[in-house]
């Protein structure tokens, strides 16, 4: 309020608000609280005289409405999220001194994907006025999610190295809250890495609003190249048709192909399988020391390093020679050679009919062959002309052989008995004639007949020194005797094993 006085006055006001008096100096200005009621002014100046003066009811609202906003319906789901609508924005309001005048709304009602606000605003009739907004979140949809890998796997599918796996997913509206995966299932964990094996993978992504997806994968991983060994011993020396022999292994993927080499550079495939063969032909090539590779591509793709293995190849015999014939107690010139490997093995045989043959073997060529006039029991061989074989083998087995003889001649001459003597025949009891003559030596002897002579002749002088013996008066021990009995024997045997007479059957005995 204010005031002048023409005279130059001061003026002064004073009245009361709601009942609570006031007075103040011109300018006066008074507020009025808020609510209702009367109130009323003067105004006098300092030289006594009453101004002016008035009185009124007032009415003050300074305050904007009480509000408040809750929402309604849709389907909720986590984190402030609906997964589906409608949604409804309803707001309440009030005003104590004016009164509320009404309410109105932006945005009261959504159903619409991703974040959107509704809103009202609430007057009184003061003209003062309250808003309130929420901020409403729909996520429908669920997440897309899908295994990922850290690598490309090979061709063949399977993964040569570690691969470190985890869960890739999105989701384009509440956005993703938390992936995990179990492998071959174990625990949930972001992510994992995975060595040799093979492996079922799951996993599980979450967005925003609660919605999961689910994916699963696998992966087949070998990172180590299959390991090939050759089953032959390297170093030997071959011929002919030489089966080569190997076992490829790979525990993780399996063998897929096995290849061999021959000059390092050309490679061969030979089959599939971890055991495996090949049959090679060492006629196609030349004699020398061939140095064969084998390896192995697993499933995978991995292909191994090489396995070697060293072969000689030989397919050219030996050579041997031995001398035509000789006698026996002396050596018969032997010889033999090897131009692919060496020798490494000899066998001697000395025929000898109707008995044990006599073998020697040796480790290399003997120079000479000496015989021992024995049999393969260690018997004298007795006398004539017998078959010798000479076999010879090289290290690849390669063979040759050659036959000679050896000549075991009848004695020129048989001592002649020194006395006369009588054979009186008394065997023991029991005892055999076998038995009599292995106890029995013989110290006498008969001439050698020529070849031409015919039976008769030889017959008689022997039935003659028969009875020359018969008549003597000398009495000999009993061995003796059977010594001088086998003594005739045996020149009579000598003569039959030679052929040298034709003893009609049953005279033989006499």
């Amino acid at each position: 309020m204010t005031a002048t006085d023409s005279q130059g006055h001061a003026v002064t006001f004073s009245g009361s608000i709601n009942g609570a008096g006031f007075s103040c100096g011109a300018p006066c200005t008074q507020n009025f609280p808020e609510g209702s009621g009367p109130y009323s002014w003067a105004a006098d100046c300092s030289g006594g005289q009453h101004a002016a003066g008035g009185s009124g009811t007032y009415k003050v609202d300074a305050t904007p409405p009480a509000l408040s906003s809750g929402l309604s319906g849709g389907t909720p789901g986590k984190r402030g999220w609906y997964w589906a609508g409608p949604v409804t924005l309803n707001c309440l309001a009030s005003d104590a001194l004016s009164g509320l005048a009404g309410i109105s709304y932006g945005n009261q009602t959504t159903s619409s994907q991703g974040s959107g606000t509704l809103s009202c605003t609430a007057s009184d009739a003061a003209g003062n006025t309250a808003s309130a907004s929420n901020v409403v979140n729909i996520d429908s949809g669920a997440p897309s999610a899908s295994i990922a890998y850290s690598a490309s796997p090979a061709a063949s599918g399977w993964f040569t190295k570690p691969v470190t796996v985890s869960l890739q997913a999105s989701d384009d509206v509440s956005g993703i809250f938390s992936t995990a995966i179990s492998v071959n299932g174990g625990g949930w964990v972001a992510s994992q890495t995975l060595n040799d094996g093979s492996y079922k993978i799951e996993g599980v992504a979450e967005d925003y609003a609660g919605h999961t997806a689910a994916a699963s994968g696998s992966a087949n991983v070998d990172s180590h190249a299959p390991v090939t060994a050759w089953t032959i011993d390297s170093g030997r020396w071959v011929r002919g048709e030489v089966k080569l022999n190997g076992v490829s292994t790979d525990i993780t993927s399996g063998i897929a192909s096995v290849y061999l080499s021959f000059d390092g550079k050309n490679w061969q495939r030979i089959g599939s399988k971890g055991q495996w063969s090949y049959l090679w032909d060492t006629t196609k090539v030349q004699n020398g020391t061939y140095m064969i590779e084998a390896r192995a591509d697993d499933v995978a793709g991995n292909q191994e390093h090489t396995a070697s293995v060293i072969l000689n190849v030989d397919n050219t015999p030996p050579q041997v020679s031995l001398a035509p014939d000789w006698l026996a107690g002396t050596a018969g010139s032997a010889k033999g050679t090897d131009i692919g490997s060496w020798i490494a093995h000899v066998r001697v045989t000395v025929s000898i009919p109707g008995r044990a043959p006599w073998v020697r073997e040796y480790d290399k060529m003997p120079p000479s062959i000496q015989w021992d006039q024995t049999d393969g029991l260690g018997a004298g061989a007795g006398y004539g002309d017998f078959d010798v074989l000479v076999e010879v083998w090289d290290m690849a087995g390669n063979s040759d052989s050659t036959h000679g003889t050896v000549h075991n001649p009848w004695p020129t001459a048989i001592p002649k008995p020194t006395s006369a003597v009588a054979i009186i025949v008394k065997p023991t009891a029991g005892a055999d004639i076998d038995d009599m003559e292995r106890r029995a030596t013989v110290d006498t002897g008969l001439p050698v007949l020529p070849k031409t002579i015919p039976f008769w002749p030889l017959a008689l002088p022997l039935v003659g020194m028969g009875v020359w013996l018969a008549s003597s008066s000398v009495a000999l021990s009993r061995d003796r005797r059977w010594n001088e009995l086998r003594g005739i024997r045996s020149t009579v045997n000598r003569y039959l094993d030679q052929k040298k007479t034709n003893f009609p059957k049953g005279e033989e005995d006499d």
